[in-house]
Order: C-alpha cells, then sequence, then structure tokens
C-alpha cells in the first residue's frame, strides 16, 4: 500500500526486490476504497467484520469479509480513528451503500479528500 504519488517507485523498488520468477502488477484500479474516519470506527466495524476490530492495530492491515464481501483494512496512525476499506471495485457502490444504512444511527456524513487531510491522511 502506498500514496497515489508513490505508486511508479513503490512498483520499480518492489521488482528490484522480487525473485526472477515473479511477476510484479500493479493492481490497485480493481479495488475500491472508502476510508472510515472517526470516534465510533471500532463500533461500526464491530457490525461489519467478524473478528475484534482491536484486533486491527495501527499501521496493520487484515484480510477479511465486510458484510460478506472480501475486504483488505488498514488501520492508519493519526490523531483521529481512520481505517481504510479495500474491496472490489464492482462491489464498491454496494458496500457504499451498505455503510450508509448500517451507521445510520450514529449519523454518518461523507466527506472528501479535504477532510481525511486535514486529519494528516495522505
Amino acid at each position: 500500500m502506498t500514496p497515489a504519488a508513490a505508486v511508479a517507485q513503490s512498483l520499480e523498488r518492489i521488482t528490484r526486490a522480487a525473485p526472477a520468477k515473479a511477476m510484479v502488477t500493479d493492481a490497485t484500479s480493481i479495488y475500491a476504497s472508502i476510508a472510515l474516519l472517526g470516534p465510533r470506527v471500532d463500533d461500526l466495524l464491530g457490525r461489519l467484520i467478524s473478528v475484534d476490530p482491536s484486533m486491527l492495530k495501527p499501521g496493520s492491515g487484515l484480510a477479511t469479509q465486510m458484510l460478506r464481501v472480501p475486504a483488505i483494512l488498514v488501520r492508519r496512525e493519526l490523531p483521529v480513528s481512520v481505517v481504510e476499506t479495500y474491496v472490489a471495485a464492482e462491489l464498491g457502490r454496494y458496500v457504499w451503500e451498505a455503510l450508509f444504512d448500517i451507521a445510520r444511527p450514529v449519523a454518518p456524513e461523507p466527506v472528501g479528500w479535504d477532510a481525511l487531510r486535514a486529519e494528516g491522511w495522505h
């Protein structure tokens, strides 16, 4: 996982480190990403995944199912709780809509890049 601006540099570094028979491919376009942000992220995750959200430590990732969809979760090390979720692009809309339905009791609010950057995400 790398910031968009560093993809080419990261792919080059990974390619150099990979065994000769390995093929390195940028697969970022096959994922939809949704960042969950705020003090109740773990409460929401507790409704969405079958493992304890506290297992996902800052700076780590977890492959699991979210809403019965294969997902990759990454918890960022930031002042506010941020968990990035990655699902297959073709399921992105379903996951987005289902997240909002499930989170409705805590009044979810969609935010853009500016809000995430203000919290230190990049």
